[in-house]
């Protein structure tokens, strides 16, 4: 089977150029994952966000990232289903750009606030 390569990175309809289709992929996967691996091993946080409707982050990305690291991954997944409580487009993909909603208690303006805090505590380290 054929290494993939971020020439790889354009949807076909069996995976992604050659490559068999894994959900959790992106380009670079696997040698980004063994190097995040490493530094999670030596003391890393890695914090994640994602809206669980969006097809550019399906959740089995995050689910290898939580198996792979443990408790050195934190992920905040926010609704994004189809008439979700915060009115989130099921289409939403930046949760702290073109989607954020800067509102106190809002999903996206909670996911920025956790960014900021959990950045923060990585300068004070």
């Amino acid at each position: 089977m054929p290494g993939c390569s971020s020439k790889d990175w354009r949807p076909s309809r069996c995976g992604w150029n050659g490559c068999p289709p894994r959900r959790w992929h992106w380009p670079g996967a696997a040698e980004d994952l063994a190097a995040i691996t490493a530094r999670a091993n030596d003391n890393l946080r890695v914090l994640g966000l994602r809206f669980t409707n969006d097809r550019g982050c399906p959740p089995e990305r995050f689910e290898t990232l939580r198996t792979t690291l443990g408790p050195s991954f934190e992920g905040i997944e926010i609704d994004s289903s189809p008439g979700n409580a915060a009115g989130i487009a099921p289409s939403a993909h930046a949760v702290l750009t073109v989607s954020l909603v800067d509102e106190p208690g809002h999903p996206t303006k909670v996911a920025l606030d956790r960014v900021l805090a959990f950045l923060a505590a990585q300068l004070r380290r």
